[in-house]
């Protein structure tokens, strides 16, 4: 159920999830990525999850442009995942501005949480990502991407997954 930040405890097995979550770095600037891989054949519970993320981000995607808010992005994430039947298990932010940060942290301000009035600009860059936690079924999905903000549609600087991974 961790979506991030362990390692070691334990082997993957025949029939697992694995979260990655990773950035490449040139000159301190960070394009974050995130996405499943899963071992066997993924259940349906899995691909629905999947299908519900990949959902949530293009609606997300849709929505970072100038003139609207970092909450409006959020609020486009929490409509898809609602509508999907996950929002019980979303969470209360869905990404972050990335900038000239020094690793091991490639996080920046402002997060994308419902209410922030921090408006998008041009040039801004973003890594957006959708992360599903279901306490009911035990079960973890995410997808993510990073994006810069251009006048009109944000463009993505690396691309999630658009079918989820199985090996």
């Amino acid at each position: 159920m961790l979506v991030r930040y362990h390692t070691g405890h334990g082997r993957v097995g025949r029939r697992d999830q694995v979260t990655f979550e990773f950035a490449a770095a040139y000159r301190h600037y960070h394009a974050a990525l995130m996405n499943v891989v899963v071992t066997g054949k993924a259940s349906a519970r899995q691909r629905g999850m999947f299908k519900a993320c990949k959902e949530a981000l293009a609606a997300c995607r849709a929505t970072l442009k100038p003139g609207k808010t970092v909450g409006d992005v959020f609020d486009a994430h929490a409509r898809s995942f609602k509508r999907s039947g996950y929002g019980h298990a979303s969470l209360a932010a869905c990404g972050y501005t990335l900038g000239a940060t020094y690793p091991p942290t490639w996080m920046d301000w402002p997060m994308m949480y419902t209410g922030n009035s921090q408006v998008i600009a041009p040039n801004m860059v973003f890594f957006m990502h959708m992360i599903l936690v279901d306490r009911r079924t035990g079960l973890t999905m995410s997808l993510g991407e990073t994006a810069i903000v251009t006048k009109g549609a944000s463009e993505p600087v690396n691309h999630a997954p658009s079918a989820l991974v199985m090996n």
